[in-house]
């Protein structure tokens, strides 16, 4: 997709969004951040039994019970609860990496509004936002490039890539893989000191 193709899209330009444009579209699509509801540690435990194979395992278990089998009962609420026990420590482990990439997200950019340069709080970006960075500005959310002039990517939290990744504003082919994608930025990356974006800097 060109860059003309990505402003028709977003209803955007070179200008930026108006003051006005900004805040409808905040309305509409909500603050550029990561959104999870949490939960407390025993409820997130118990959600874990609430399976159908789970349901299966506890009625066995009863009728084994009534049977009088209290190794296979051990043995089927053992499995019950490592089940739930592995699931639970797991989606602890996913927030731990929610709020560690919350942590590492700006806290502000520069955007052009009504034409200027002004300094926003990074949840305040919208979709249309056009994004200013220069050499070492930590990425506020995933981007496409428009303009840019000898531009690398530090991609080493996104593929583990050690080496800076040349980045311009080409429009791809549609056969080109999602980590290939050099005409956008991911907000887990960070621009090099080769950086030179657009004409306002």
């Amino acid at each position: 997709m060109s860059s003309a193709e990505t402003f028709e899209i977003l209803k955007s330009n070179l200008n930026g969004l108006t003051s006005e444009e900004a805040k409808d579209r905040l309305r509409e699509y909500g603050y550029n951040e990561l959104s999870f509801k949490k939960i407390n540690p025993f409820f997130r435990f118990l959600k874990h039994f609430n399976n159908p194979l789970i349901y299966v395992l506890i009625v066995a278990a009863i009728v084994t019970a009534f049977l009088g089998d209290i190794i296979d009962v051990v043995v089927i609420v053992g499995v019950v609860i490592v089940n739930a026990s592995i699931g639970f420590i797991q989606e602890g482990k996913a927030e731990s990496s929610i709020k560690a990439l919350e942590e590492m997200m700006v806290q502000e950019c520069t955007v052009l509004r009504d034409g200027e340069k002004v300094v926003v709080n990074s949840r305040l970006l919208v979709p249309g936002d056009m994004v200013l960075v220069e050499s070492g500005t930590k990425i506020p959310a995933d981007l496409r490039i428009i303009q840019s002039k000898n531009l690398h990517a530090d991609e080493a939290p996104l593929t583990g890539e050690s080496l800076p990744v040349h980045k311009n504003s080409k429009a791809l082919s549609d056969s080109d893989l999602p980590l290939l994608i050099k005409n956008q930025w991911f907000s887990v990356e960070h621009s090099l000191p080769r950086v030179q974006v657009g004409e306002w800097w």
